[in-house]
C-alpha cells in the first residue's frame, strides 16, 4: 500500500494548469486500475485479490487527494481571514474545510473501491491464464483510457498526443510481456535438449 500511496502523492504535485498536457499527466485514470491488476496478479484467491486491489487503489486515491486534506488541516493563518465570512475561527475553518474535503472524497472512495475490486479480480483471473491474457490485463487500462479519451469522449482534443503516448505505453507493456515470455520459453526448451 505504500507504493500506491507514494504514487498518489507524487502525481498530486504535478501542477494542474490550463495546459492539457500537464493537467492530464497528473489526472490519468489508467494507473489506478493498473495498481489493482498488479495486486491481483500477486495474490492468490478472488477475495484476497479483490481486497488487495481495493487497498492499493484506495491508498493511491487517498495519497493523491491527501494533500487537499493536509492543506485544509494545516493551512496558514490567513485561511481564517479568507473564510472569515463563515463566522468560524481558525479551528472552525479547518474543521469546515476538512468536512468539505471528506464530502468531496466520497465519489472517489466509491470509485476506488469499485475499480480496485473489479481490476483486482481481473488480475487474479489473469494470473491463472496464459501470458497473452496477463499482458492484455496489464495493458487494458492504458489502452482503454487512451481509446476512450481520444475517440469517444473527444473533450480534450489538445491532449491527443498524451493519449497516443499512453496507448503506446500500453502496447509496449503487452508486447514486452509476450516477447519476454516467448524468449524464456525458447531458452528453456534449448536447455532441456
Amino acid at each position: 500500500m505504500a507504493l500506491p500511496a507514494a504514487y498518489g502523492v507524487a502525481v498530486s504535485f504535478i501542477p494542474s494548469p490550463s495546459d492539457p498536457h500537464q493537467f492530464w499527466i497528473a489526472n490519468l485514470a489508467a494507473p489506478f486500475p493498473l495498481i489493482a491488476v498488479v495486486a491481483g496478479l500477486h495474490w492468490t484467491g478472488w477475495v484476497r485479490s479483490m481486497l488487495a486491489g481495493c487497498a492499493g487503489v484506495l491508498s493511491a486515491v487517498i495519497g493523491f487527494y491527501g494533500r487537499g486534506l493536509w492543506n485544509a488541516l494545516l493551512p496558514p493563518d490567513r485561511t481564517a481571514m479568507y473564510y472569515g465570512h463563515l463566522g468560524y475561527g481558525a479551528v472552525g475553518v479547518r474543521a469546515h474545510l476538512a468536512s468539505e474535503w471528506a464530502i468531496g472524497m466520497r465519489q472517489w472512495v466509491v470509485a476506488a473501491l469499485i475499480t480496485g475490486a473489479a481490476f483486482g479480480v481481473l488480475g487474479s483471473w489473469a494470473a491463472r491464464r496464459s501470458v497473452m491474457i496477463r499482458a492484455a490485463a496489464l495493458a487494458a487500462p492504458l489502452l482503454g483510457e487512451a481509446l476512450f479519451r481520444a475517440f469517444i469522449e473527444r473533450a480534450y482534443t489538445a491532449a491527443v498526443p498524451l493519449w497516443c503516448a499512453e496507448f503506446a505505453v500500453g502496447l509496449a507493456i503487452g508486447i514486452a510481456l509476450v516477447t519476454g515470455h516467448r524468449q524464456r520459453a525458447k531458452s528453456s526448451a534449448e536447455v532441456n535438449r
